[in-house]
């Protein structure tokens, strides 16, 4: 389920099952969230709220918000979903790790997942992934100090207009990627990519401390969901500063409640 963790290399984590596994019927209906120190006036809102979707059943509900000079975000109802996991053999033995839920079935851009992007006004999502690591089982503060673990936020903006692939297949030019078998050449999507790493030491080679993040467990217990596998029941607040990974100048703050 969870193999070994490596700063250097994101563990691969288990992924939430696809919203289609969901019966239409006990899919929650949109949400539009406005942050609670915010005066948005309506005009300013983005032009549609949250997409509809589940989280897993293994999964907890995830509540909070990432800012910064270029970012805006909150985490939508059931857009976000979080699990502690272990003990296992990875070092350390225990972790929480965070999850956007897949993009619900029909999804078009049409409405935001995961997040309600307000910063920037044209973001098309917003995605958080990562694991942080605790040395333990139970209450206490974890940070990337003395634990392990990764977190990255992405927001994908419009293709540029002014971008030209003047080759079909790879290498492709600069902001061009490659898609489908044949790696054809297309313009790609803008991004803003947003990490943090730890300074405990992890692993060889891992790649260089930046950011970091506090994880307070304020409640955990044992429990077996469906899927067979043990987890715990957790629920606390993960603050965490991830940083602009072309610009170091910029940064975000990351504010969960679990």
């Amino acid at each position: 389920m969870a193999s070994a963790l490596a700063c250097s290399n994101p563990i691969n984590t288990r992924h939430p099952a696809d919203a289609s596994a969901v019966p239409p019927d006990s899919l929650p209906a949109p949400d539009l969230f406005v942050p609670p120190d915010t005066t948005q006036a309506a005009d300013e809102m983005p032009a549609s709220g949250c997409a509809p979707q589940s989280l897993q059943s293994s999964l907890f509900p995830v509540r909070g918000t990432v800012r910064g000079p270029k970012v805006e975000a909150e985490a939508c109802k059931n857009g976000v979903g979080t699990d502690f996991f272990g003990p296992s053999d990875r070092v350390p033995p225990n972790s929480q790790d965070f999850f956007t839920t897949a993009a619900p079935v029909g999804y078009a851009g049409s409405q935001f997942y995961g997040f309600l992007m307000y910063v920037p006004a044209d973001a098309l999502s917003g995605v958080l992934r990562g694991t942080v690591g605790a040395s333990a089982a139970g209450v206490g503060a974890f940070d990337s100090a003395t634990n392990c673990g990764w977190l990255d936020f992405e927001v994908t903006l419009p293709v540029p207009p002014d971008v030209f692939c003047s080759t079909t297949y790879g290498p492709c030019d600069p902001g061009c990627e490659g898609h489908g078998e044949m790696f054809i050449c297309e313009p790609a999507n803008a991004r803003l990519r947003y990490s943090a790493r730890p300074s405990a030491a992890c692993a060889t080679g891992q790649d260089p401390a930046v950011g970091s993040w506090v994880l307070t467990l304020t409640s955990v217990s044992a429990y077996i969901p469906g899927d067979g596998y043990a987890h715990y029941d957790t629920h606390g607040n993960l603050t965490a500063t991830l940083v602009n990974q072309v610009d170091p100048t910029d940064s975000v703050v990351l504010n969960l409640d679990f």
